[in-house]
C-alpha cells in the first residue's frame, strides 16, 4: 500500500497545482495503470489523459478540465485498489447470462 499512498499524494499535489507536462502525466498514468491491474474495470476512467500526453507538452501547462476530472476519478478510485490473495476459492461454480426476456441470471 505504500505505492498506492504515494500515487494518492502525487495526484493530490497535481490537482492542487493545476499544471503538468506530458511526461509527468504519462508517469502518473503508468503508475495508475500498474496499480489498477487488481481492479481492471477502473481503467475505464482513462480517456482524456491520452490526447494530453500526445500533445507532448514539454513545459507544464494548465491541466484541461477533462483531465482534471479523470485525475480526481483516479485519486478517488485508489481506495478500491485492493485484493486479498489469501481468500479461499469457492467450491461452487456460477454462470450467468443475459436472457431475451430481460430476466436473465
Amino acid at each position: 500500500l505504500p505505492r498506492v499512498w504515494k500515487l494518492w499524494q502525487s495526484l493530490n499535489y497535481v490537482l492542487k497545482s493545476g499544471f503538468l507536462n506530458s511526461k509527468q502525466l504519462s508517469v502518473i498514468v503508468g503508475h495508475f495503470t500498474s496499480v489498477a491491474m487488481v481492479r481492471r474495470e477502473l481503467l475505464c476512467v482513462l480517456r482524456a489523459v491520452y490526447p494530453y500526453i500526445n500533445k507532448r507538452f514539454v513545459k507544464p501547462v494548465r491541466i484541461w478540465q477533462t483531465v482534471r476530472r479523470e485525475l480526481r476519478w483516479m485519486r478517488d478510485s485508489l481506495v478500491l485498489m485492493r485484493c486479498d490473495l489469501f481468500l479461499r476459492w469457492s467450491e461452487e461454480v456460477a454462470a450467468v447470462d443475459a436472457s431475451e426476456w430481460g430476466g436473465g441470471a
